[in-house]
């Protein structure tokens, strides 16, 4: 009988160790997938492996740090991102802890707790990482944040709703206005923007006006995004594309530019310009007087 119990008792030990063992080689089997996504910026995909990661592992300050950066990089949850970086960062130097809660104070309109994370990213990374990672403007969009906030009392959303980017046109409503949006003729797409540019870009076409407004990379992927605009002439052919020039464009992207029905009002998306970070709306109105655009204003 002795014999017996120690017997299963063995069986009961080599199973539970089994047990371990492949459970441990799971998890890190969903590791390698999840980092697989994440360095392929496919942060939709990672977000769940490195939850249910987080889940059996909440002290590692990895997965607090790689689940706060997905949070951050599909814009969800932002706020709740902060615990996990807080936790990353009494546990890790990691200099990409510094940069997401700066991306997440920027995110939430909280510009002096950015501008510090960033500046505390400076010092923790080299120099290659901090051009690679644009932070100079970073500060520089937050610090437009300050300015184009200081005077208002009460922040509100309107809207927020998430959709799938291939559909986000149709979140426009243009009942009063007198065009449409229509995907972007080939004739509008040079070859940069037929190799970078995705298949379904829209572009507005007014029923008012000869001209098209259209964001593009122009002949050189050197180049960021800018507004173009090309007019159909007499004979319903089209002219060249036209630059709008330096008034309009930075040397940052901008993208989406739409004509009021007015005819001269432009309004278009720019990361350049005094923008608080990421694509701000600008409006910026043509003078006919002087043959030039006014300076856009936020």
């Amino acid at each position: 009988m002795f014999f017996i119990k120690k017997h299963i008792s063995s069986i009961i030990l080599v199973t539970i160790t089994f047990n371990v063992v492949f459970s441990q080689d799971n998890d890190k089997i969903t590791e390698q997938k999840a980092l697989s996504y994440y360095s392929q910026n496919q942060y939709s995909e990672a977000l769940p492996l490195f939850s249910q990661l987080l889940s059996l592992y909440p002290k590692d300050e990895r997965y607090n740090l790689y689940y706060a950066a997905c949070l951050i990089e599909t814009n969800q949850l932002v706020e709740k991102s902060i615990k996990y970086l807080q936790f990353a960062d009494s546990k890790s130097n990691d200099p990409y802890i510094k940069y997401y809660l700066g991306r997440a104070n920027h995110l939430l309109y909280q510009f002096k707790e950015a501008i510090e994370c960033y500046n505390a990213f400076k010092q923790l990374a080299n120099s290659k990482l901090v051009k690679e990672l644009q932070i100079d403007k970073l500060i520089e969009m937050c610090n437009s944040g300050q300015d184009l906030i200081r005077h208002i009392s009460d922040l509100t959303v309107v809207d927020n709703s998430r959709i799938k980017s291939e559909n986000y046109f149709y979140s426009y409503d243009l009942k009063e206005f007198n065009g449409k949006l229509v995907v972007k003729p080939k004739e509008l797409r040079s070859s940069v923007d037929k190799k970078y540019e995705p298949a379904n870009m829209v572009v507005f076409l007014s029923n008012e006006s000869n001209f098209i407004y259209y964001g593009s990379y122009g002949n050189t992927k050197n180049n960021e995004r800018d507004i173009f605009r090309i007019q159909r002439l007499p004979d319903g052919k089209w002219g060249k594309p036209e630059n709008l020039g330096s008034i309009i464009n930075t040397l940052y992207d901008e993208d989406y530019p739409f004509l009021h029905s007015d005819g001269k009002t432009l309004y278009f998306s720019s990361k350049g310009q005094n923008s608080m970070g990421g694509y701000d709306i600008f409006k910026s109105v043509f003078d006919s007087t002087t043959n030039s655009w006014t300076k856009p204003v936020n």
